[in-house]
């Protein structure tokens, strides 16, 4: 075999281990972070909102002011008036990220921007559903129709900024910006 083409084919092989190797850590991303969203859905509704209530309490101390010298009550009163928009803003939060990695992962393949949109989103929304059923199981956790909802619009944010940010990208590449001469 003549040596360019041996090297040819060795870069080929590189090129190839390469995007299997890209795949496989964006899709781990994926089924990892759908592994930590399963775990805080099996969480009963006690737990979960102490785990609420702590992260309430970490964000308030840096962002309301004197939040430390209000009396305990007055902290528990501000907690347990933060706890719905809470956990709203972080199932939208959380499935904003899972529409990322997903249309990330997504990006590995060649595929029509409009076919990685819905497969992204159903494989997304599909989660987000399978994951209010699952509540259904766990002690005082509910499924919520709202909830799918709101990761719904988390997961089409998502799945949009990496659509925008990959066109910029593909533009900027393909027309730099000139650099202005001397």
């Amino acid at each position: 075999m003549p040596g360019g083409l041996r090297k040819t084919i060795k870069i080929d092989v590189v090129r190839f281990m390469i995007k299997i190797n890209s795949r496989m850590v964006a899709w781990a991303a994926v089924i990892v972070l759908m592994a930590l969203i399963f775990s805080f859905s099996a969480q009963p509704a006690p737990k979960s909102n102490e785990l609420s209530g702590q992260t309430i309490r970490c964000i308030a101390k840096v962002t309301v002011p004197d939040f430390n010298k209000l009396p305990g009550v007055q902290q528990e009163s501000f907690v347990d008036s933060m706890q719905h928009i809470t956990r709203k803003t972080t199932h939208f939060l959380i499935y904003l990220l899972l529409g990322v990695l997903c249309m990330i992962a997504l990006l590995q393949y060649r595929l029509k921007i409009i076919t990685r949109f819905i497969i992204g989103f159903f494989i997304c929304s599909g989660y987000a559903i399978s994951d209010e059923f699952h509540q259904l199981f766990v002690n005082g956790r509910s499924a919520q129709i709202t909830d799918i909802l709101i990761d719904s619009c988390g997961i089409v944010i998502g799945i949009a900024m990496v659509i925008v940010i990959n066109q910029m990208r593909k533009r900027l590449k393909n027309n730099p910006l000139k650099t202005p001469s001397k």
